[in-house]
């Protein structure tokens, strides 16, 4: 019967094989509620406790077996949880990736330089799910990263995390081979992954987009009608708060939005500045409409 070498070892024992193996170097030693990975000279270097939801590993870190263990665990989708709470030992948890995605594990410079490699190509008001970060035990759309006097500010819709360059992280990286997909920039809902199930994780409906915003209805600009010819036309000055909001140019009138720049078109055009409306209380004293004549505002 063939020796099990190391990895092979570790593989067994990451997977859930509670049998009794073992090499030269470890062994395998099954409990009541867990399993452990015994050393050479009976040290544990990993226990495991796959009965849980979701199943969890804790891996002793000042070991020579510990960035192998590491390599194993994010293979079969064990995530580090809190590596940074105890000195001396990391806990990981089972999450599985989703399919399309490659599940990392780096410094976050890593990620603001694949991040910035795919800003370039993003679209005007949208977000991508080619990078998704764990945040809250769950897998969350990139929506921007922000880097402020070395410090990584990474948004999710769930807020805002700081990090430092060489804090390690972990996030997805889409599968080259799959097309990039974009959201809309307020999604409704997070991109989760399945605990309970691991086939759901092959699934490419286990990751729940977020929905477009509702269309915007268009309201058609009240046209206003000229003056008969002769009437006297006043020559007001326009008011300061049209200034920020409203640009005249010959044979157009262009207001600006959150969503932009609206355009209105024609001639004889009238600007209405409503100071009663209720959504922008006024005081009294200019609580009547200001009306300006666009043919004479030229400036």
């Amino acid at each position: 019967m063939s020796t099990l070498d190391d990895l092979s070892l570790i593989r067994l024992f990451v997977q859930g094989n509670a049998c009794l193996k073992s090499n030269q170097h470890l062994r395998i030693q099954p409990a009541d509620n867990d399993c452990q990975l015994i050393g050479q000279h009976g040290q544990w270097l990993a226990v495991a406790q796959l009965r849980e939801l979701p199943p969890t590993v804790c891996i002793r870190k000042q070991t020579d077996y510990a960035e192998l263990l590491q390599k194993v665990l994010l293979v079969h989708d064990y995530v580090p949880v809190g590596c940074d709470a105890a000195p001396e030992v990391c806990r990981y948890e089972y999450h599985p990736t989703p399919a399309g995605y490659e599940l990392r594990y780096t410094q976050a410079r890593e990620l603001w330089k694949s991040w910035w490699t795919r800003r370039r190509h993003l679209q005007r008001q949208a977000i991508q799910t080619d990078l998704l970060i764990f945040t809250q035990r769950e897998w969350y759309p990139i929506r921007d990263i922000i880097l402020n006097q070395g410090t990584l500010f990474l948004k999710t819709y769930l807020g805002e995390t700081a990090h430092q360059g060489d804090d390690w992280v972990v996030w997805l990286d889409k599968d080259q081979a799959e097309e990039t997909q974009y959201l809309p920039a307020r999604p409704t809902a997070a991109v989760r992954s399945s605990r309970q199930n691991e086939s759901t994780a092959a699934d490419p409906a286990s990751l729940v987009v977020p929905l477009p915003p509702p269309p915007i209805h268009r309201v058609p600009a009240p046209v206003a009608q000229p003056s008969p010819p002769g009437a006297a036309v006043k020559n007001p000055n326009p008011p300061k708060l049209l200034e920020d909001v409203v640009r005249h140019e010959p044979g157009r009138l262009c207001i600006r939005t959150s969503l932009g720049d609206v355009i209105v078109e024609g001639d004889h055009l009238r600007c209405y500045l409503d100071e009663a409306s209720p959504s922008s209380p006024q005081p009294e004293a200019m609580a009547r409409p200001v009306r300006v004549s666009l043919r004479e505002w030229q400036g």
